[in-house]
């Protein structure tokens, strides 16, 4: 925009009623010089650091001046009317230094314009308890397998034992194995009542049965399994026959005062290696014992 000369200024000293009028001020012809050549800079400025933007605007501007016009005659000289007439010219050097200045800080101004932008989202942690969701596969409980049923073991009947005691009630041990009265003892007593059931020792055969003999009365015989061979005498009755098969703990006979014998009791005799003439007789208590038995 043109700038208007500076007025005269018309200056009046109160003590002469003299007038001067008509000179124009070297202060206010600089201060216009400075005001146009600023102008021009903030012009320059604009159209320089805007880029892109000053020059299509420019660009705009040219297009919307009317038609048959130039480009030239639409922008208006600002150069050319920013000069006042008459007004001194600035010092090169100065000139230069008030447009760096102009030119820096307008190129700030712009700079910071531009570099100002959005601010960012702050992201912010939930303060709530989180939520998890979990799919249903995975949170059923698994079902364990059924274990595979296993048949319940049958019951086991006890082993019954090898050998067993020849007494199937109360008795005492009166004489034993070896020397007694001048001769020999070939046997072990057991005092008890008549009737006493009688047991056999182990399973065997029945070899021998014989009722009225003079030392032994009634007595039965029995081979058992592991060769050995008992004799049974002075029994009230035989309850077995020649040749039977006994298991272990059969009732065979009862007790009894037959024979040569001094009170009811049962004469046991155990011969290790089956000798039927019985000359090979042993300790009953220790046959027994071998076979675990105790009596």
């Amino acid at each position: 925009m043109p700038l208007l000369p500076p007025p005269e200024v018309a200056h009046a000293r109160s003590g002469g009623g003299r007038h001067r009028i008509g000179r124009r001020s070297p202060r206010l012809a600089t201060a216009g010089a400075v005001t146009a050549l600023t102008a021009v800079v903030v012009a320059v400025t604009v159209t320089t650091v805007g880029g892109d933007d000053a020059r299509t605007g420019a660009a705009q501007a040219v297009s919307r001046a009317p038609s048959g016009t130039s480009a030239a005659e639409t922008v208006p000289d600002v150069t050319a009317a920013a000069a006042p007439q008459g007004a001194t010219p600035m010092p090169a050097a100065e000139e230069s230094s008030i447009l760096a200045r102009r030119s820096t800080t307008a190129d700030r101004a712009d700079r910071s314009a531009r570099t100002v932008s959005a601010p960012r989202a702050i992201y912010r942690a939930p303060t709530g308890p989180a939520t998890i969701t979990v799919p249903a596969a995975i949170a059923a409980p698994s079902t364990p397998a059924a274990a595979p049923s296993t048949p319940a073991a049958a019951p086991t009947r006890p082993v019954p034992p090898q050998w067993v005691g020849p007494m199937g009630g109360p008795y005492q041990l009166t004489s034993r194995f070896g020397p007694r009265w001048g001769g020999f003892h070939h046997g072990l007593d057991f005092a008890a009542p008549v009737g006493t059931p009688l047991r056999s020792l182990s399973a065997g055969v029945v070899t021998d049965v014989k009722t009225g003999h003079s030392v032994y009365g009634t007595y039965i015989d029995v081979k058992f399994a592991d060769g050995s061979l008992g004799r049974y005498g002075h029994l009230s009755r035989a309850d077995v026959a020649l040749g039977a098969k006994v298991v272990t703990g059969q009732t065979i006979g009862l007790s009894g005062n037959s024979g040569r014998s001094t009170g009811p009791h049962l004469h046991l005799e155990i011969h290790p290696h089956g000798d039927p003439l019985l000359t090979d007789a042993a300790d009953p208590e220790v046959e027994l014992r071998k076979r675990k038995v105790v009596v």
